[in-house]
């Protein structure tokens, strides 16, 4: 816990000798990595008080990478940077981020793990990591790239994969990713499921009796003959206020209705649109536009449900994207 102690006030000192120069605090940023524990290691702290652990980790937190003059820079490589990482308390990397430094980033990643730099990493790995550091509000995230380790060479002898970018799965996840994502605001949750070459439910389920089915760059929901819910991955860590409309990429004479709902830490749901007819919602050429009201006492949530009744009962809907926008500048 001293060594950790330690980390944080280097941090701290670091970015304020950064600060008295005259640069911005939210243009400075720590350098620090986050690498999934081995299967024999406990999680690493999240905490600087958190409890010791079976392995030596350098005095490294998260709570203790926060500068007191800047943001948290995260690298993350594998596991990591999908945010697929064992955590204290079961918790999630990235969410865990937004809610200790909504204005973190990712300084250095690649979805390659460095410990075996001859496995060759996926585009379905590239749109998971992408997706969950945008959705998480990473500020902005900096791939890993080296000279020689061009995608062209892969295979060959000498060919590191986590060093790679040029002609890899990752570079073409980043391109795809920076068309659907073009012009959305900073702050916004956006779940395009997949694109025109991959196909993921970005986590969404349905409710029993309906279902929903992933395609490249959409979800077919097949409502029961009383509508279909839809629930939100979780966790969201959404707080009050951090977005104020739902866009549903969705044909609107498709639906009568749609409503909103907030999970609460109780475990109940709590409308933050009632059920509403579609004809009722503006409509622009990215779908239906949802207004949501978060009440005074919901601090934040974990998860959404969104309800959905169609014009017919036991009806296919085709949902190109969900999005969450956060409220105009001012």
């Amino acid at each position: 816990m001293f060594r950790r102690h330690l980390v944080h006030l280097h941090y701290d000192e670091l970015s304020q000798w950064l600060a008295e120069t005259g640069i911005p605090a939210e243009k400075i940023f720590s350098s620090q990595g986050f690498i999934a524990p081995h299967p024999g290691a406990f999680p690493f702290a999240v905490r600087i008080d958190s409890p010791t652990k079976n392995h030596d980790s350098g005095g490294m937190s998260i709570e203790g990478a926060i500068p007191l003059k800047g943001h948290l820079g995260a690298i993350v490589y594998d596991g990591s940077a999908i945010n697929d990482v064992r955590m204290e308390d079961e918790a999630n990397l990235f969410a865990t981020f937004h809610r200790m430094d909504p204005g973190w980033a990712v300084v250095e990643f690649n979805t390659a793990d460095f410990r075996t730099p001859d496995d060759l990493p996926t585009y379905a790995a590239g749109y998971r990591a992408l997706r969950e550091m945008f959705n998480f509000g990473a500020r902005f995230a900096s791939p890993m790239a080296w000279n020689g380790s061009n995608g062209v060479y892969a295979g060959q002898p000498g060919y590191v994969s986590f060093m790679a970018w040029r002609n890899t799965p990752l570079e073409d996840a980043m391109r795809d990713f920076a068309v659907s994502h073009a012009y959305v605001p900073s702050g916004s949750r956006l779940w395009t499921f997949g694109s025109s070459r991959h196909a993921d439910a970005d986590g969404w389920t349905a409710s029993p009796g309906a279902s929903a089915s992933p395609g490249s760059g959409y979800l077919e929901v097949k409502t029961a003959d009383a509508g279909a819910a839809l629930f939100s991955p979780s966790p969201l860590a959404l707080s009050h206020g951090e977005a104020d409309l739902l866009v549903l990429g969705v044909d609107p004479d498709a639906l009568a209705s749609i409503e909103v709902d907030a999970r609460a830490p109780d475990g109940s749901w709590i409308a933050l649109s009632a059920a509403r007819a579609s004809r009722d919602l503006a409509t622009t050429p990215a779908g239906i536009s949802v207004p949501l009201a978060w009440p005074p006492t919901l601090a934040g949530t974990d998860q959404l449900r969104m309800t959905l009744t169609p014009r017919q009962a036991s009806s296919r809907i085709r949902i190109r994207h969900i999005a969450l926008l956060p409220p105009p500048a001012r």
